[in-house]
């Protein structure tokens, strides 16, 4: 399995793990809409960065790295990750209680279009035509879920 992974490509293991994410948060806000009215949006975030956290130190410890594979040289910049992924981890519980089910989740899947629109001021990444396009069309679909002004 290892060997078939290291052999794929850089986009192809990207869009692997897209779809590996888009399908976790999927069964995650399954889960958050059924036990939104008994947990509070606090609490279930704790849960999952306690969840996340405690996944994160298998896998390293699983590499083989120990806990030589969780010391990073920039802890400022982790430190900042992790208070931002936080923080939006509470926006988007709180948007499957306030909106539909339907328009919360679509508004979740536009972080892959976001992405792209991100990816040459940050990254200094060059996003051609083909991927422009496909943004573009990524966006009308969203604005159909989600209709503004209706």
């Amino acid at each position: 399995m290892k060997a078939a992974w290291t052999n794929l490509s850089g986009n192809v293991k990207g869009a692997l793990l897209l779809a590996a994410a888009a399908f976790v948060l999927t069964v995650e806000t399954v889960i958050l809409r059924f036990i939104a009215s008994e947990v509070a949006v606090p609490l279930y975030t704790f849960a999952r960065a306690l969840g996340q956290l405690g996944l994160g130190m298998i896998l390293v410890a699983s590499l083989g790295q120990g806990w030589r594979g969780m010391h990073s040289a920039r802890m400022k910049l982790q430190i900042f990750r992790g208070t931002a992924s936080l923080v939006s981890w509470l926006f988007y519980y709180y948007t499957f209680q306030v909106l539909d089910f339907a328009v919360a989740t679509t508004l979740n899947f536009t972080t892959a279009l976001f992405v792209v629109f991100l990816a040459g001021p940050i990254m200094r990444e060059r996003v051609g035509a083909w991927r422009w396009a496909a943004t573009g069309i990524g966006f009308v679909g969203v604005l159909l879920v989600v209709r503004p002004g209706a």
